[in-house]
């Protein structure tokens, strides 16, 4: 059993390495106990309103997010949306599949809100803020979130660190593709 966790630590490690770091991603992933506190700030070159559609196109999302293999707004009532996204995370030869109904709360075009109605989590909150900066869109996003599965400290932030910052590599990647011209 040892030597099997100390495989996965050291496949874990690699992996996490060969994943790309933009620099100019900041995300921070902190324990506290069962909880996973998760920080994302990044600067992107286009519109708010750009970054709004691509962050809110839920039933597209398959298309631009390379975990996801279902996504689709179940329920649209207002600003309030039933959202359920199914996928898989690979880290090496594992995969973890991952399934969940999220209740999104949406103040256009400055904030998202996010919750765990039911799912593989014991719980997720998050909250998605984009301010206009001339051009660009800052975007930040704090979250809590509690694993139903234990998290081991030190490498497993840390892959989670990883894996937040390829979405938003991908995100920001499809804000840019679809990003009107002045």
């Amino acid at each position: 059993m040892r030597n099997w966790i100390f495989g996965l630590l050291l496949v874990s490690a690699a992996i996490y390495a060969a994943v790309p770091d933009d620099r100019d991603i900041d995300v921070t992933v902190a324990k506290a106990g069962s909880e996973l506190v998760v920080d994302v700030a990044l600067r992107v070159n286009a519109g708010r309103n750009d970054a709004w559609r691509v962050l809110t196109d839920y039933d597209d999302m398959v298309r631009f997010v390379s975990t996801l293999e279902t996504s689709r707004v179940i329920r649209r009532t207002g600003n309030e949306l039933d959202v359920v996204q199914k996928g898989k995370i690979h880290i090496g030869p594992l995969s973890f599949p991952f399934d969940s109904v999220r209740r999104i709360e949406l103040v256009p075009f400055s904030e998202i809100r996010s919750f765990m109605i039911e799912g593989d989590l014991a719980n997720s909150r998050f909250t998605t803020r984009l301010l206009d900066e001339g051009g660009a869109t800052l975007i930040t996003q704090h979250g809590q979130l509690i694993p139903s599965m234990w998290v081991p400290p030190g490498i497993g932030p840390a892959i989670i660190e990883a894996r937040t910052r390829q979405q938003w590599q991908e995100f920001r990647a499809e804000i840019l593709r679809r990003a009107t011209k002045p």
